[in-house]
């Protein structure tokens, strides 16, 4: 799933420039990424719009984070400490912080490795 993200990051950046999802679904097969990937890269994207749309201005800049046991189990120590690092360090504001967890718990595998985050 990764590589299909990267690829269309990096060939799409622009979201006006990305083909409707029958074609880059097609396109992506061609370039030879298998089906499977290339279903489960689009829907984390269509779950990162929703996110995007649910976080926005939800939460103010003083806000405390209280992780869940199951979002500790799935993120792992070192992706919560990223998490923590980058919002301390003002590169993070709450709204993102909770979209990028939301997405974060959309990857399988737990602990996530802080490499996939």
């Amino acid at each position: 799933m990764f590589d299909v993200l990267v690829y269309l990051y990096e060939n799409y950046w622009r979201p006006d420039a990305c083909p409707d999802q029958e074609q880059l679904t097609r396109k992506l097969a061609s370039v030879g990424f298998e089906s499977d990937e290339i279903q489960e890269a689009l829907r984390w994207l269509d779950g990162m719009a929703n996110a995007s749309e649910a976080y926005v201005g939800e939460q103010g800049a003083d806000t405390l984070r209280v992780y869940t046991p199951q979002e500790q189990e799935h993120l792992g120590e070192e992706s919560i400490g990223f998490i923590s690092f980058l919002e301390s360090a003002g590169v993070l504001p709450p709204p993102m912080r909770e979209m990028v967890i939301d997405r974060a718990s959309a990857i399988s595998g737990s602990p996530l490795d802080l490499e996939d985050l």
